[in-house]
């Protein structure tokens, strides 16, 4: 049995039990994007619906009406570049790892892909207003390094988990928290210490400037009720045991 399937097929289950006559519960995902600075080291990954006009195109938050019932949670780095008009944000492919030929920086000096790895030793937690439902967390459950990597002229560029495979760049959320659209659900990535100079990619190996940057890029997976943010307040933010 797949156990992935099976928790899915108990969570809608318990979800429609909490939630009857709602027929418009779905498999959803959000995702949010930060630029990565050098003078950065805690990062807020605002859930909730923003400004549209602000928003990167790729996102995906949660409307204020709306309610999310996450499994899976994941986190990716992403190369861009910022200069084209439009903005070229999907040409890349997603990381699980700091690849050293996607993310080289300074060759001898100061790597960038060196500096990426400082995410992955820090630490991350959720919260919903004043409640943590994730406490504090290592990032490293995020790293995965598959056995091909890049490779100068290769195009098979590794990608994070596209089916939330546990081990693949996410892991698997044990509470099953319920994220209402009209709360502050933030999710804090805290990178670890270290060298983060080059972290945001602003130079190639011959430390030359380059128009690309870095983005660190939180994905959720779960379950989205629609117009379901008022009822959940009844279940305390919780899935129902």
């Amino acid at each position: 049995m797949n156990t992935t399937n099976a928790i899915k097929r108990d969570v809608l289950a318990k979800l429609k039990k909490m939630y009857p006559g709602k027929t418009n519960i779905q498999w959803s995902e959000l995702r949010i994007e930060l630029a990565l600075d050098a003078n950065t080291q805690t990062y807020r990954f605002e859930l909730q619906k923003g400004n549209a006009n602000t928003d990167n195109p790729n996102e995906v938050r949660l409307q204020q009406s709306d309610c999310f019932a996450p499994l899976h949670l994941g986190l990716s780095i992403l190369k861009y570049d910022p200069s084209l008009t439009p903005k070229n944000w999907s040409s890349n492919a997603l990381f699980t790892y700091p690849d050293k030929v996607q993310f080289p920086g300074i060759s001898g000096v100061s790597k960038e892909a060196d500096a990426l790895m400082s995410i992955y030793h820090g630490k991350h937690s959720l919260k919903v207003g004043s409640l943590t439902r994730i406490p504090e967390t290592p990032n490293r459950l995020f790293l995965d390094i598959p056995h091909k990597q890049v490779t100068t002229g290769n195009v098979d560029y590794p990608v994070y988990g596209g089916q939330f495979n546990e081990n693949e760049g996410f892991y698997d959320i044990v509470n099953y928290p319920l994220l209402s659209g009209d709360d502050q659900n933030v999710l804090e990535v805290t990178l670890g210490a270290g060298d983060r100079n080059q972290i945001a990619g602003l130079v190639n190996a011959a430390a030359a400037n380059v128009v690309t940057r870095n983005l660190l890029v939180c994905f959720l997976g779960g379950f989205l009720i629609k117009d379901g943010a008022k009822s959940s307040k009844q279940f305390e933010g919780l899935l129902a045991q």
